[in-house]
This record gives C-alpha cells, structure tokens and sequence, in this order.
C-alpha cells in the first residue's frame, strides 16, 4: 500500500481489457492504475470523483471498443473513459441512479448498472 506510482491504497473495481492489460480503482489515491500481466505498471490518470469517504467504492468494466466505464457512487454517475486515460462523457445523475453499486458490460455495447439503493439494475447502450 501507498501513494507512490503503483502502490494502492484501498483498490476496489478490477477490469481487464482485450490486451491483458489490468485497471484498478486506486480508490483512495483518486486515480486508475494500470498494470501488464506480469504485474508491472503501465499508466495511471487520476480521478476528479470519489471525493466522499463512505463505505461506497468505485467499479470499473471495459468494453470491447476501448472503453473504461468507472462508477462515481456519492455523484450518482458512470464516468467513460478511453483505456488510455482520456475522459469521453458521463451519463447518470441523482434521478436516474440512486447508488452505483456496481457496473458491467456485454459484447453487443450494453452497459448494467446496479443500483444498490433501488434494488435495480439499469441498462444503457454506449454513445459512438
């Protein structure tokens, strides 16, 4: 554990993509850690979310286009990223997700989110 490039401190939501490549939610360092199958860091960006310091914890899916969706539980909000770190778009606010518990994709672009404090998942499709 730690601060230092590819430390963690609480890692949370695990996702790996079509190269190997392994994400991870670095939750309370606020940013995505990278890492190689063998373990070696890779790259990292750091997060403008998970400002709160509740119990709830971020969750990541890639998809097969290259996309990271990230929860950001206490902004009731999905944050989409390239698997490189650039920001794209987010989707989601307090009247459509109540608590991000969690978020996983399929291979014909849907994305579930479930909505721990509902009780639901909700499904959306990706933006081109």
């Amino acid at each position: 554990g730690g601060t230092d490039i590819g430390q963690l401190d609480e890692p949370v939501g695990l996702s790996v993509d079509r190269d190997n490549l392994l994400y991870v939610a670095d939750t309370w360092n606020r940013r995505i850690q990278v890492f190689n199958t063998s373990g070696s860091f890779v790259r990292q960006w750091n997060m403008e979310a998970w400002f709160a310091q509740s119990n709830e914890r971020p969750y990541l899916a890639v998809d097969s286009n290259g996309r990271l969706y990230v929860t950001d539980p206490e902004a009731f909000r999905i944050l989409v990223f390239t698997t490189t770190g650039q920001f794209l778009y987010s989707f989601g606010d307090y009247t459509t997700i109540t608590l991000a518990g969690g978020v996983a994709v399929d291979d014909q672009g849907r994305i579930y989110v479930s909505d721990t404090a509902a009780g639901t998942i909700l499904r959306y499709r990706a933006e081109n």
